[in-house]
Parts: structure tokens; C-alpha cells; sequence
């Protein structure tokens, strides 16, 4: 489902600069609300299946409307990725990517839910290769919803090293891209 959060979060940023969507992006919707009526009717235990089950739907149906290559979006996310914190040790993951272009690029991070600070990251350390500490653990709070760092990149391969310390459950959603998307309205 966190897969599905960062789907939406692009799907909010095409449809606010690619018109040409909206169409698509009601078919989507429209198949969504049907897939739902018809999980309501299923009885109770299997609810959440159905659900998870439309979600998953809408979140394909999305992702391949927000493909269309003569949107303005497309190619626009280089790194999009879900982080969520489990039991035991911290979390820690490292991901590669590669920058076609040397140029200013954005670090976008989402942390947790904007309506439920429990799902929110309080400590965390995010790094990129060579030695560029893009977030700290001062940038985290439950307070924290958004945060965006721009950073120059050379052309060449990345590693970006994502270290998560909070209570489990808390969840990031970081998009390395070349458009800054705090104006997003989530």
C-alpha cells in the first residue's frame, strides 16, 4: 500500500501539470469506486483482501496513465522508493541509481501520513555517495511531514543510504527527482 501512497503523490503532481490526464485519471478512479462496492458486499473478513486488492488495481492503473510519455512528469522521478521501520535493528537500506546529466536535483522525502503523526519518522539519517548528508536526525520531528533538499549532482552512479531509528511502523516516501515538489498539496 506504501507503493500506492508514492503512485498517488505522483499522480497529484501530473494531474497539477498535465491536463491531458484527467481522463484517464477518472477511468481510473471511476473502476476503483466500482471495485469497492463490490468488496463491501463480500462479507466482513474478507474486506481488507478486496481493499488491498482495489488499491493495488488503481495504483497500476495510475502509475501506467502518469507513463504517458508526453506528459511533462514523465522521466521527471529518478529514485522513488518506501522506507518503513520494522522491529528488531534499525532500518537500513542503500539504493543506486544513476544521473544521466550533471545538474540541481531535489531529495523529496514524505514522513508518514499528513494526518497521522504516529506513522511519522522521529530519527532518521539519509546519505548520499560521496559523503553528501542530504537529511540528519535534527531534520526529524513528528512535526516533520515534508522535507526537500536540493543538491548539484555530476553525471554518473549514486548510492543513497537511508537509515531509519524511529518506532516501528513509522514510514518514508523519498523521490530523488529533478523537480522539487513541496508545493505538492497531499
Amino acid at each position: 500500500m506504501k507503493k500506492i501512497f508514492a503512485v498517488l503523490v505522483v499522480l497529484v503532481v501530473s494531474f497539477t501539470t498535465c491536463a491531458s490526464l484527467y481522463d484517464q485519471i477518472r477511468v481510473c478512479m471511476g473502476n476503483f469506486i466500482e471495485d469497492l462496492r463490490t468488496c463491501v458486499q463480500l462479507p466482513k473478513d474478507m474486506w481488507e483482501t478486496c481493499g488491498r486488492g482495489a488499491l493495488l488495481t488503481l495504483g497500476s492503473c495510475l502509475s501506467a496513465a502518469v507513463s504517458e510519455q508526453s506528459c511533462p512528469i514523465h522521466g521527471a522521478s529518478i529514485l522513488s522508493l518506501t522506507c518503513t521501520r520494522t522491529t528488531g535493528a534499525r532500518y537500513l537500506g542503500q539504493y543506486t541509481f544513476t544521473i544521466d546529466n550533471e545538474g540541481d536535483y531535489f531529495v523529496n522525502l514524505w514522513n508518514g501520513s499528513e494526518s497521522d503523526t504516529k506513522t511519522r519518522i522521529s530519527s532518521a539519517e539519509i546519505n548520499l555517495n560521496p559523503n553528501i548528508n542530504v537529511f540528519s536526525p535534527n531534520d526529524f520531528n513528528k512535526k516533520a511531514y515534508f522535507l526537500v533538499k536540493k543538491i548539484h549532482l555530476q553525471a554518473g552512479s549514486y548510492t543513497l543510504t537511508v537509515s531509519l531509528k524511529s518506532k516501528p511502523g513509522a514510514t518514508v516516501v523519498i523521490v530523488v527527482s529533478d523537480k522539487d515538489w513541496k508545493p505538492v498539496a497531499l
